[in-house]
């Protein structure tokens, strides 16, 4: 059966993200930082892309990578990110709204100690990860989590289905045992989500793994299980753009 890479994205740093005030559904763009990051994730993947496609399949070096899809979340700083993305790689950029952040509610356009001070039981229920808990006019972490699982389901699932004769004919240009490479620019609560799915943490499961803006992070869908195969690569963030 065909596999699925999937590269995930969070897009780079906003105004909001430098001081840790919460964005949600909120429409930010890019700060100066950020886009200085989309610009450099783009370059460091077209770099494995167009490695890939000057190579035959024999003789790909290490870290090239065809890419086949491009699909960002339609908020403002995730589809910036992506555009310098698709710039870079000359792929066709699709917006996507299921790729949304997490809808905040009232803690929208708060800092983290303004949020704690006003709102003490809900910000302990947050801490404490409930799933049942949402800020007030938001979204609960349930359901945030089923919409982002329904989202990877849904792009797993159009794999599989081509395993099974059913692809579409975008697929049908795959190199035999070529996994479908996807990037997906998306946010910080997405990656998460993400993450704990691959990795079967429960929702109230400590976070340790970082979200960082402009890293990539790599997940692989084969034979029905996601596995996580890179997480918070910042490596092209610390190279002197001559290098990328």
């Amino acid at each position: 059966m065909r596999a699925l890479e999937l590269t995930l994205v969070r897009h780079g740093e906003t105004a909001w993200n430098a001081i840790r005030r919460i964005q949600g559904s909120i429409d930010i763009e890019l700060n100066s930082t950020g886009q200085t990051q989309a610009a450099a994730i783009g370059q460091a993947l077209a770099q494995r892309h167009l490695q890939s496609h000057a190579q035959g399949p024999d003789q790909r070096s290490r870290g090239a990578e065809r890419f086949h899809r491009l699909i960002s979340s339609d908020q403002t700083r995730a589809a910036q990110t992506a555009a310098a993305i698709a710039q870079a790689t000359g792929l066709a950029l699709t917006l996507d709204p299921e790729l949304r952040e997490r809808r905040y509610g009232l803690f929208e356009g708060q800092g983290y100690d303004e949020i704690e001070t006003r709102w003490p039981a809900d910000w302990a229920r947050w801490q404490a990860r409930d799933p049942a808990w949402g800020p007030p006019e938001g979204e609960t972490l349930g359901g945030f989590n089923a919409r982002v699982c329904a989202w990877l389901d849904r792009i797993a699932g159009a794999v599989e289905s081509s395993a099974r004769g059913a692809g579409a004919p975008s697929l049908e240009s795959l190199e035999l045992n070529e996994p479908l490479r996807v990037i997906a620019v998306t946010h910080g609560g997405v990656l998460d989500m993400a993450f704990r799915h691959a990795a079967g943490l429960t929702l109230d499961a400590p976070r340790r793994h970082q979200t960082l803006n402009a890293a990539r992070n790599v997940l692989r869908f084969e034979r029905g299980v996601w596995n996580v195969l890179v997480w918070a690569d910042t490596e092209h963030l610390t190279q002197p753009a001559d290098d990328l």
